[in-house]
């Protein structure tokens, strides 16, 4: 679309909106693909699954890690799930499809900052009870 961001922004929308079948529901678009037969195309204007799960287990983490600490310069990363500190990643989520999580650890900023690595984890466990439990860490 050559012109007004704004109009292409609101023609975006409205295309979108046309789609939708409730509040929550999109209607199912299937399309022909070139080795799998038929499958099926999302229009959303939502995120997937796994980067608002990064983004809602970062913001639980952050919010743990600037209680026990929060002398320290943190910075989240919510797009890839870090928590840096000073622009170094001390820690990572990785939510998993199957609703489980691992928390990565940067070992070397875990001992320079002497971060309590057991508190921290036992804090995001208690955090994350619906179906997005952390069921292990690595």
């Amino acid at each position: 679309f050559m012109g007004n961001e704004e109009l292409a922004q609101r023609r975006a929308k409205k295309a979108q909106q046309v789609l939708r079948v409730n509040e929550s529901e999109y209607m199912e678009i299937w399309v022909e693909s070139t080795t799998d037969g038929k499958v099926r195309a999302c229009i959303s204007p939502d995120r997937n699954g796994l980067l608002r799960a990064t983004e809602v287990m970062v913001k639980k983490l952050s919010r743990i890690v600037r209680e026990l600490r929060p002398e320290l310069p943190w910075f989240t990363q919510k797009r890839d799930g870090e928590m840096c500190i000073g622009w170094k990643r001390a820690m990572q989520v990785e939510p998993q499809k199957d609703k489980s999580c691992f928390l990565n650890w940067n070992n070397a900023m875990v001992e320079s900052f002497k971060l309590k690595r057991e508190e921290i984890e036992k804090g995001f466990q208690a955090t994350n009870t619906q179906a997005e439990a952390v069921q292990r860490c690595r």
